[in-house]
C-alpha cells in the first residue's frame, strides 16, 4: 500500500444552502438554479468556487503536465498558514490519483481532508449575537466541521495571520487598549 501523499491548504467558509437545477434550459440556455433546504457550513477555496461537501474532492478535471487542473496543495503548514492570512481555515489533505508536482506544491485529482485548523479569529462570527457568545459560536463551528469533514478540528487561537486591525479590535474588546491608549495613536495621526 501506498503511503497517502500530505499536502496542506487554506479555505473559507461558506454558509449557503445547497442549489438544485430545475427545469430544463432557460430561454438564455442555462439551468435554473433554486435553493434547496437550510443553508449548510462548508469549506470553499480560496481562488475559485470549489465547495467541499464532505472529506472527499474530485477535481473538475485530471491534472496533466499541460493544463492547471487540479485540487491545489502546499508542500508545508508553513506555506499554507501564509498563503492567505485572513483564511479562517488551513488543514491537512490526503492527495490521490493522478498528481502533478511542483516546485511549492501539487495538484491532484483527488483530495481527502485529513485534519483542520480553525483560525478562531478570523471567522465572520457575530459577537453581539446573545445568548450565544463566541466561545459557544466557535465550538458549534468546529463540532459542524469535524461531522461534515470527519477529521479532528483543531481551534488555532493565536493571533498569528489576523490583519492588523483584526488584532488590535481583538485587543480593544478584550479591554487591553485604553482610552487613553486610542488618544495618544489618534495625536500620533494628527487627529
Amino acid at each position: 500500500m501506498t503511503p497517502d501523499l500530505i499536502g496542506y491548504r487554506c479555505w473559507r467558509i461558506s454558509f449557503r444552502p445547497d442549489l438544485e437545477r430545475v427545469g430544463g434550459r432557460s430561454v438564455a440556455g442555462y439551468y435554473r438554479e433554486v435553493t434547496k433546504g437550510p443553508p449548510k457550513l462548508r469549506l470553499e477555496s480560496l481562488s475559485c468556487s470549489t465547495t467541499w461537501d464532505g472529506p472527499i474532492v474530485h477535481a473538475d478535471r485530471r491534472p496533466w503536465s499541460r493544463n492547471s487542473s487540479g485540487l491545489y496543495a502546499l508542500k508545508t503548514i508553513d506555506l499554507a498558514k501564509a498563503y492567505d492570512r485572513g483564511a479562517p481555515v488551513y488543514g491537512e489533505v490526503a492527495m490521490f490519483g493522478r498528481v502533478i508536482e511542483h516546485e511549492m506544491g501539487w495538484r491532484a485529482e483527488h483530495m481527502l481532508v485529513k485534519r483542520i485548523w480553525l483560525r478562531a479569529h478570523s471567522l465572520p462570527l457575530f459577537y453581539a449575537v446573545a445568548p450565544f457568545g463566541i466561545e459557544k459560536q466557535i465550538a458549534v463551528v468546529i463540532k459542524l466541521l469535524e461531522i461534515r469533514y470527519q477529521c479532528d478540528v483543531i481551534a488555532d487561537m493565536s493571533e498569528q495571520g489576523l490583519s492588523p486591525m483584526a488584532a488590535f479590535l481583538k485587543h480593544v474588546k478584550s479591554g487591553e487598549v485604553t482610552t487613553n491608549d486610542l488618544e495618544k495613536i489618534l495625536k500620533e495621526f494628527g487627529v
